[in-house]
């Protein structure tokens, strides 16, 4: 690459929306990037969603801050409980021109799709036939539900079932440990 330069311009942005959902005039856009502080950025959006007329909030970046993206809206949802939430994940497309140095070569446009991602929490409920739509609650509400009765005697037969079939094959999945070699 000694012999080309890259051009002026600023790279194209040639990617579509991740979503078109159509959401509040009053919403915040969290742009977050790799090295962004994670806690600087929550307290940023928690001090601003608490406002009463602000009900969704996007969390967006791309490439190695998409970590960051995830474990901001999950510290979001853990601090506002029952949140709705819509993932939208996909690639930015963006294009840069490299000037030959040389007369004999010709310019290079090199095309980079860098993964990215959307997750939108909203207040109020979001369109559920919406692909990456999770409805409100917390995952311990998932896990702490009581079984009824019903759901515990079928649990109980399975366990019964797989014991038996179980015991049957433990002896199979042991590995046998090898015999110490003698040091004579």
């Amino acid at each position: 690459m000694e012999n080309y330069t890259l051009s002026n311009e600023p790279p194209v942005d040639k990617s579509d929306p991740l979503h078109s959902i159509q959401l509040d005039q009053n919403v915040i856009h969290m742009n977050v990037k790799a090295g962004s502080k994670t806690t600087n950025l929550v307290n940023y959006a928690t001090r601003q969603f608490e406002k009463d007329n602000l009900n969704q909030i996007t969390w967006n970046g791309m490439g190695d801050a998409l970590n960051k993206v995830v474990a901001c809206a999950e510290i979001m949802k853990k601090r506002f409980k029952n949140l709705y939430q819509i993932n939208k994940i996909g690639f930015s497309k963006s294009e840069e021109l490299w000037l030959s140095n040389l007369e004999n070569l010709r310019d290079i446009k090199i095309v980079r799709e860098t993964p990215s991602i959307c997750i939108i929490l909203s207040k109020t409920p979001l369109d559920q036939n919406e692909a990456g739509y999770q409805t409100s609650g917390t995952v311990d509400d998932m896990f702490n539900k009581r079984p009824s009765q019903s759901q515990k005697t079928r649990a109980k037969k399975e366990d019964n079932k797989s014991s038996v079939a179980t015991s049957e094959a433990d002896d199979s999945i042991y590995v046998k440990k090898k015999k110490p070699k003698n040091k004579n």
